[in-house]
């Protein structure tokens, strides 16, 4: 299997997760769209990718922004004529009991790990329905499974990232478009901070981006007849 000629847009792609996808996927043939807001971090990225013979294009937009993402999309067909795989990744986490945490806080950690999901899945969708041909993979969290104190915004983003894959699942159901979540515990990434639940000892024990990105390249590049529905994946300390 190759994503040798696959076109993918990841979002969030300016550093951490988003970025270890994107020169992962590059490193497999995949032509990259990268979409994040920090212009200089993102051509970061580019560089390093294209210094190692891979193809990444930049684009700068707010997922949270319909008209933006709308005319990223626009763009990448422009130049692509297609989308074989949306990685939405685009994140932010903030870590703090619902007595501490102002509405604003609140709503603006909905808006990007929810909203800005389904806005970007929304731009994207019509054009692999056309094409009866398309994934999108969802980086959600074991937050979207379990619960943490702390988490009152970050817990219900992921639930809602959880039970919108699972709603497009039965709604394209044989019209070619897979529906992945991969849900991993802690990866050593600068959103993962301070977490209050776990023990000071605990907290170092985290996937690396790389570890992370390896496991969305083994989804994505999948047969056509296997879709892997949801994964979760940890940190595994060895012996």
């Amino acid at each position: 299997m190759s994503l040798d000629g696959k076109i993918s847009i990841i979002t969030g792609a300016s550093r951490g997760i988003g970025a270890g996808i994107a020169r992962a996927f590059a490193a497999e043939g995949c032509q990259v769209v990268g979409i994040g807001r920090d212009v200089e971090a993102l051509n970061a990225v580019v560089e390093d990718i294209e210094s190692k013979g891979g193809v990444c294009t930049p684009i700068i937009a707010d997922v949270t922004d319909p008209n933006q993402v709308n005319h990223a999309v626009e763009q990448v067909l422009e130049k692509f004529g297609k989308i074989d795989i949306l990685v939405n990744n685009a994140g932010i986490a903030l870590y703090k009991p619902c007595l501490e945490m102002s509405v604003a806080e609140w709503q603006r950690v909905i808006d990007v790990n929810l909203r800005g999901v389904y806005i970007c899945t929304h731009a994207v969708l019509p054009c692999m329905v056309e094409r009866g041909v398309g994934h999108i993979i969802f980086i959600s969290s074991d937050a979207g499974k379990f619960t943490f104190a702390g988490g009152s915004a970050y817990n219900v983003s992921k639930h809602g990232v959880q039970e919108f894959a699972a709603t497009l699942r039965k709604e394209l159901d044989g019209r070619g478009v897979k529906i992945t979540t991969i849900c991993p515990g802690g990866v050593a990434t600068e959103i993962l901070g301070p977490l209050p639940s776990l023990p000071p000892g605990e907290r170092h024990h985290s996937l690396t981006v790389e570890e992370l990105a390896e496991v969305v390249l083994f989804v994505a590049n999948r047969p056509s007849t296997v879709n892997i529905d949801d994964l979760m994946v940890h940190y595994f300390r060895s012996a």
